[in-house]
């Protein structure tokens, strides 16, 4: 470098070598090592210019060597002066350079340190979710060995051929899925249902014997005790011998046994109360699927034939004590324990109750928070380089976004504590209160929901589970006010005009409430009939207009229109007509 500069070129060797070792000892920037080796050599050049030889200079130089000193010592005052006549900019830009850098460095180290952690299972909540669905009670009153012997002499449905498809063959069950009424079965399909009720006498019997127990239990179990992991197999078969049932029912009332046909649906209603309470989210759901099942099959029946005033009156009755010893609010005790165990499997453990996120441990989970971001592209692709390169960036991405473990377990106790409270709520009181039981996790953020990742999973369902609950009340109490109403159209000869004039003349117990209204479901008497409905999900009272898909088919649970209970309608949309007229 200083080698090119003219005035260097002329210096003595030991002047030269001086200043080479004082610039490479800086260890600074190169161009301010050239500066100050030209500095350095302008100084020599300067005071060697009375110098007549070379010996002259040779001492000369060395006599301003040994002024300067050690050239070590030398460099470092050297480096220090340029470094203080730096330019503000200058010293702001490489302050920020180096603690850029000294980010960068701890964020590897940190990535690295929480990629190594390693989860403890100190709980097993498996066993504590089985503990809060065991009653204090004696073992033979449990359903569950009843059960497993209907599900182990079930036979599935025989299968038909499918109408317009020669080679074709499907379930009866499914064939018949959208059907209602014996009528509408087609030969093959009345003789293949006649089968299969045939074929599963044996199985039905030890239903309707579990159906009479108190209690059910279920000892739940799951690969590494994980609540994620545990599997619910008995759901889809007794879900199936429900269907089974109806379907029976519904025949014998179509031969005229209309009293055997509503006892099959109190003991399918009865099933339904056994897999309700603190029990996971998808056993409760389908307690109350059960439930809604036997509910709309009674009316149906109640449209279809013509029932006597006393059968009448202990069906109703029937339906009073089922529904006043039954449980319509979710309990979301086991998807806490899910939460929690979700949890400790996902952090690291002090052993003082905090801990830090571990990337590989969510990567399970990063699916269903990628469908609450809308972010699901690759869901399907399960061998997807991309999917798993991606996932891996999800889970060190929420990882680094998550508070620790403490506060995460007090954030997941608070909010299922607030949601469980709001259960106990009906759909209208929340609005009232303007309640939002999703907490308004719509409208989070995307950095949010990364980083409370485990509400983002679970609490989009809780609304929907509340609705659904509400909805499924109101459609049993509908059930009895149409048995009442029934009733006195018979004694009296006509409908009455209003559910107050039935609860005052004894016909109903109390006044079924809409739980999206603060006022009773809708009733109104029609040219030959009546209409009977909930105001359902938007609160608005639509004129009892339901909402119907692309089909026609009328839609369970709309978002808008009412939800109508009676008059019933056909799979292809029309009024049924009502026997009794």
């Amino acid at each position: 470098m200083t080698e090119k500069n003219d005035l260097f070129k002329h210096l003595p060797f030991c002047a030269a070598e001086y200043i080479r070792l004082v610039t490479k000892k800086m260890c600074y920037r190169r161009s301010v090592c050239e500066d100050v080796a030209d500095e350095l050599a302008a100084h020599f050049e300067d005071e060697l210019r009375d110098s007549q030889t070379p010996e002259e200079r040779e001492k000369k130089s060395q006599d301003l060597i040994g002024q300067f000193g050690d050239p070590k010592l030398l460099a470092v005052l050297m480096r220090r002066a340029k470094k203080r006549c730096r330019p503000l900019w200058q010293i702001i830009a490489e302050r920020m350079l180096q603690t850029a850098g000294i980010a960068i460095v701890y964020f590897v180290l940190y990535c690295i340190y929480i990629s190594l952690g390693q989860p403890v299972i100190r709980v097993n909540y498996v066993e504590k979710a089985n503990l809060i669905t065991h009653p204090v009670a004696d073992e033979s009153l449990n359903a569950v060995n009843l059960y497993q012997k209907a599900i182990d002499n079930y036979k599935e449905s025989p299968t038909i051929r499918e109408l317009g498809q020669e080679n074709r063959e499907i379930r009866l069950s499914y064939a018949i899925r959208d059907k209602m009424w014996i009528t509408e079965l087609t030969e093959n399909e009345s003789a293949a249902l006649k089968q299969w009720i045939s074929d599963n006498t044996e199985a039905v019997e030890f239903f309707k014997q579990a159906a009479q127990k108190p209690y059910c239990w279920w000892q739940r179990k799951a690969k590494d005790n994980a609540m994620v992991a545990v599997l619910y197999p008995e759901l889809s078969t007794i879900r199936n011998l429900v269907k089974l049932m109806i379907w029976d029912a519904k025949l014998k009332a179509y031969n005229g046994d209309i009293e055997t046909a509503f006892n099959d649906l109190f003991i399918c209603y009865r099933v339904g109360m056994h897999f309700k309470g603190p029990r996971a989210a998808i056993e409760q759901l389908v307690g109350l699927s059960i439930q809604s099942l036997a509910n709309h099959t009674a009316l149906v029946i109640l449209k279809e034939q013509v029932v006597d005033g006393e059968l009448l009156k202990r069906t109703q009755i029937e339906f009073e004590n089922l529904i006043t010893n039954d449980t319509y609010v979710f309990n979301y005790d086991s998807e806490k324990l899910l939460a929690l165990d979700i949890i400790q499997r996902c952090y690291t453990d002090d052993g003082k109750g905090d801990g830090q996120t571990i990337p590989r441990e969510i990567k399970i989970y990063v699916s269903p928070i990628e469908l609450s971001l809308g972010l699901d592209t690759y869901h399907n692709q399960s061998n997807d380089p991309i999917l798993e390169y991606r996932k891996s960036l999800w889970s060190l991405a929420i990882a680094l976004a998550s508070p620790d473990r403490q506060k995460t377990t007090e954030i997941v106790d608070n909010t299922f504590q607030i949601v469980q409270q709001w259960a106990n709520e009906t759909p209208w009181q929340l609005k009232q209160k303007n309640i939002d039981v999703e907490l308004g996790i719509s409208n989070w953020s995307a950095f949010k929901r990364t980083r409370l990742w485990i509400l983002s999973m679970l609490l989009p369902s809780c609304e929907k589970l509340n609705q659904l609950a509400y909805g499924h009340k109101a459609n049993a109490e509908a059930v009895i006010s149409v048995l009442a109403i029934i009733r006195h159209k018979q004694d009296v000869g006509q409908f009455p005009k209003s559910l107050e004039e039935l609860a005052d003349d004894g016909y109903l117990n109390k006044i079924p409430m809409d739980p999206y209204n603060d006022g009773p479901l809708v009733y109104r008497k029609t040219a030959d009939d009546f209409i009977l409905y909930s105001v359902s999900r938007d609160f608005k009272d639509d004129n009892g207009q339901d909402i119907r898909d692309s089909t026609g088919k009328i839609e369970s649970w709309p978002d808008k229109g009412d939800m109508v209970f009676w008059p019933l309608y056909n799979s292809d949309g029309t009024v049924i007509k009502n026997a009794s007229n």
